[in-house]
């Protein structure tokens, strides 16, 4: 399972509940099972709101992946022809926006590389309007330094050579 931005966020906060909880322990000398109370309570609270984030995410991921699977752009050039359901994903990364205690929205971020070798940045925002993501050719040197270790140079070109005769 890999960890989301998300995860780690709630991870961070739970720890600093317990870091709290034993803080009020010492400087309070509160009753142990008043500070494991504490503790035990924000913990479900957390993991109750963590639960509710990962429900949100799996009721939008569907169209996002869909939106990136069905995107296909067509050109004369074959460097800038993309095909969603062929291109290998080299960076995927999603999350949601949350305000107060409701949701704004599910995003999915993804940086693809087509079948000539040239990057892709695709973004998909649920509550943008008409649902359309948002998509764009990345130059290679923004592609290497972005990607890092992880960039692979576009493989050259073929060499035809010409029949002698």
């Amino acid at each position: 399972m890999k960890l989301t931005k998300w995860d780690v966020t709630i991870a961070s906060v739970a720890l600093g509940q317990l870091v709290v909880g034993l803080l009020l322990a010492l400087i309070y000398q509160a009753q142990p099972a008043f500070v494991a109370f504490w503790v035990l309570l924000f913990g479900l609270l957390l993991a109750f709101s963590h639960r509710i984030g990962c429900d949100y995410m799996a009721i939008h991921r569907p169209a996002a992946l869909n939106a990136f699977s069905e995107l296909s752009i067509h050109s004369s050039e074959p460097r800038f022809q993309f095909d969603g359901k062929t291109a290998q994903i080299i960076e995927d990364e999603e999350g949601i926006e949350r305000a107060r205690n409701g949701f704004i929205a599910y995003t999915l971020t993804r940086i693809a590389r087509n079948e000539a070798g040239e990057y892709f940045w695709f973004y998909f925002r649920s509550d943008s309007a008409g649902g359309k993501p948002q998509f764009k050719h990345i130059e290679q040197a923004s592609a290497k330094a972005l990607l890092k270790k992880k960039y692979l140079a576009p493989s050259p070109a073929p060499i035809e050579i010409a029949p002698t005769i």
